[in-house]
C-alpha cells in the first residue's frame, strides 16, 4: 500500500489533467482527425519504448554492467541512443499511419509533412526526456 498508492494518486492525477486538456482540444481534434489515430499511438509507443529501456537498464545494473556511481559507462549511453532512435523511427511512422488511417477512413486532414512533422517533433522530444527520466529512476 505504501508503495502502490503514490504512484497510483500521481497516475491518476496525470490522466485527468489529460483528460482535461484533451476535452479544451476538442474543437482541434476535430479539425484534424489525423491527430486523434496519432495521439493514442504516440503514447503507447513511449510507453513501450521507455518501459524496455528502463528494464535494460535495471537489468544491467543488476548484473554489474553498470554501477550505480557510475551509470553514464557505454552500455547505458548505447540503451538510451538506441530507445531515442527507436522513438525517432517509430514516430516518424506512426505519423505515416496515422496519415493514411485517416485518408483510409474517408477524413480529412492536414498535410503528410504537416502530421508527419507533428508526430516527429513530439515523439523525439517526449522519448528523449523520457529517456533521461527513466535512467534517472534507474540510479534512484
Amino acid at each position: 500500500m505504501k508503495q502502490t498508492l503514490p504512484v497510483l494518486l500521481l497516475a491518476g492525477a496525470g490522466e485527468l489533467a489529460a483528460g482535461i486538456l484533451f476535452g479544451r482540444s476538442a474543437a482541434t481534434l476535430d479539425l484534424v482527425p489525423g491527430l486523434i489515430v496519432l495521439i493514442p499511438a504516440l503514447i503507447g509507443l513511449k510507453g513501450n519504448i521507455d518501459v524496455s529501456l528502463g528494464s535494460r537498464l535495471g537489468s544491467a545494473v543488476h548484473m554489474g554492467l553498470i554501477a550505480p556511481g557510475n551509470v553514464w559507462n557505454n552500455e547505458a549511453k548505447t540503451n538510451v541512443r538506441a530507445a531515442i532512435l527507436l522513438s525517432v523511427i517509430m514516430s516518424a511512422t506512426a505519423g505515416l499511419l496515422a496519415y493514411l488511417t485517416s485518408l483510409l477512413l474517408g477524413k480529412t486532414t492536414i498535410v503528410l509533412v504537416k502530421i508527419f512533422m507533428i508526430a516527429l517533433v513530439a515523439g523525439t522530444v517526449a522519448g528523449t526526456i523520457l529517456a533521461f527520466v527513466t535512467v534517472g529512476v534507474v540510479v534512484l
